[in-house]
């Protein structure tokens, strides 16, 4: 049955299996997920999460992340994988449509504290949470999200649930009952996107994920195929797009969806579905010289769906902001940057701002502008008094086709642990993330990114 199969290979797979550039892999997006968090640290959202965690005052079994707070390792997978996303500057990827990292890193960073593990273990358990994430995924298909569900949560609640399970040493039956406890609390919506609501979703998924392991670990039942037969999660939440559950339990590890189509990592804090629009608005405007005053339009076209996290045309918050290519790109063209900045309240209402968004739009491809089964793309036109410059834009940076190098990472790191961490420790963290495979028990980890209360 491939709930089952799905189970074994999440707690069976040993991690001499893993191959060496997923385990590399896993690694670079526990080090992004850390510095967005530590960014994301004093975000109202992760602020109000953080008070929570201290007024309950719970157990100390797991910190928060640039914090000298301890609670209990739900509530600490709750509040980290608030902070992970509240900037939106976490990686994401497109076979599970949406953030495979920040919840997955909470929870399993959370449950890893508490079980002492090792980095080995950790890691091991993302690489494989990942692929889960990736392979249901499909199994829900796309229309799962163009219907309005927020995938990270909805099906990163499943990932979650794995990664705490391989930490905790639950056994495929006891995975598949926690899977059926992760259906039971499974939500999000993408209307909610624009607000504090959408990394809540991910935090949210990050605690599901630990009870439903804990829960189970414990001896509580759920369905054991709950991605099986009439009325499974996936007949009732899953789209006619949908894969075959027991096809893609036959694709585990082949390929390693951390490979292929690997994670995107963000080179700006805000909805990767501006990105290539951003992508080719700098592109332009510094090969072409173009300036701010001299555009009469700007318009992107985007393939069938893969603008609909963009819910926001006339954004009127710095969160909005962050779901509008219409804000981004005027914001691009006036400041010559993305940066943290740009999605505060006040640059979005800026009147020569506001002007400017008004000159774009968006417009829907048509079948006839590309082949069936094309690569993702979107279409850039930037109309000047001068004349008329188009691009059309494949990949942004940090993704698998324009990946970042080193150095970049690095600098998108240190730039972000800045905000919860001074210089000297940014830096020790680092090095222990960089050598998080070497390190003995991923409580040094967490002791390293706290800052004083």
């Amino acid at each position: 049955m491939p709930t089952e199969q799905f189970a074994r290979f999440v707690v069976d797979t040993p991690v001499s299996a893993i191959p060496a550039e997923v385990m590399a892999r896993a690694r670079d997006a526990v080090i992004d997920t850390f510095g967005v968090a530590l960014a994301g640290r004093d975000e109202p959202v992760s602020a109000i999460a953080a008070r929570w965690a201290r007024e309950i005052s719970a157990a100390p079994q797991a910190g928060l992340w640039g914090h000298g707070l301890r609670t209990a390792v739900p509530e600490a997978a709750f509040a980290n994988g608030i902070a992970a996303h509240a900037l939106d500057f976490d990686d994401s990827m497109v076979t599970l449509h949406g953030h495979p990292s920040a919840a997955v890193v909470a929870a399993a960073l959370a449950v890893g504290e508490f079980v002492h593990a090792s980095g080995e273990q950790l890691l091991a358990a993302y690489a494989l949470a990942n692929e889960i994430a990736g392979k249901f995924g499909r199994a829900f298909g796309d229309e799962h999200y163009l219907r309005g569900w927020h995938s990270t949560s909805t099906i990163g609640v499943y990932a979650c649930a794995a990664a705490c399970a391989r930490l905790w040493g639950l056994d495929a039956a006891q995975l598949c009952h926690a899977w059926g406890l992760a259906a039971a609390q499974m939500g999000g919506l993408v209307r909610n996107f624009g607000s504090m609501a959408k990394p809540f979703h991910v935090g949210q998924a990050a605690r599901a994920g630990v009870l439903a392991a804990w829960m189970a670990k414990t001896g509580m039942t759920a369905d054991p195929r709950i991605l099986e037969g009439p009325n499974s999660v996936l007949d009732t939440y899953g789209g006619a797009d949908r894969i075959a559950p027991e096809e893609l339990a036959g694709r585990l590890g082949k390929p390693w969806d951390l490979l292929d189509p690997g994670v995107n990592v963000k080179r700006w804090p805000c909805c990767y579905g501006t990105h290539r629009g951003l992508t080719g608005i700098f592109a332009l405007r510094e090969s072409q010289g173009l300036r701010a005053e001299d555009i009469e339009s700007m318009t992107f076209g985007y393939l069938p769906g893969n603008d609909a996290a963009l819910i926001d045309r006339e954004p009127a918050s710095g969160l909005e902001g962050k779901f509008s290519m219409e804000y981004t790109a005027a914001a691009a063209f006036m400041d010559g940057e993305i940066g943290f900045d740009t999605f505060t309240d006040a640059m979005v209402a800026r009147p020569e701002v506001r002007r400017l968004m008004r000159k774009a739009s968006r417009y829907r491809l048509r079948p006839g502008d590309f082949e069936a089964g094309a690569p993702v793309f979107v279409d850039v036109t930037i109309t000047t008094r001068q004349g008329r410059h188009e691009l059309r834009v494949h990949h942004a940076p940090g993704s698998r086709g324009n990946p970042m190098d080193a150095a970049q990472h690095e600098a998108k790191f240190m730039d972000c642990a800045r905000r919860g961490l001074d210089d000297e420790r940014a830096r020790r963290l680092l090095g222990l993330l960089r050598d998080l495979d070497r390190v003995p028990d991923v409580s040094q980890v967490v002791a390293a990114a706290a800052a004083k209360e």
